[in-house]
């Protein structure tokens, strides 16, 4: 997780590889309590989506979860 936050910026992970978000757009989180901010984090665009979906699909088709003990789906 030490690559999750990069230069302040809380990335997704997208097909096993960290990234930006589309077009290096960004939202800010707020706390709700005390409207300090916590972060900014990437925002996916159209592409990072379906590249997400499609990794998803795949790795489904493959059968990593069902393959994985419970207990190593965590890390």
């Amino acid at each position: 997780m030490s690559e999750f936050i990069k230069d302040g910026l809380a990335r997704n992970y997208i097909a096993g590889k960290w990234a930006e978000g589309e077009n290096g757009n960004k939202i800010a989180v707020d706390d709700p309590g005390n409207e300090g901010h916590i972060a900014d984090c990437a925002l996916a665009g159209e592409r990072d989506l379906a590249l997400a979906l499609d990794a998803g699909r795949a790795s489904f088709e493959r059968g990593d979860l069902a393959q994985m003990k419970p207990a190593n789906r965590a890390n």
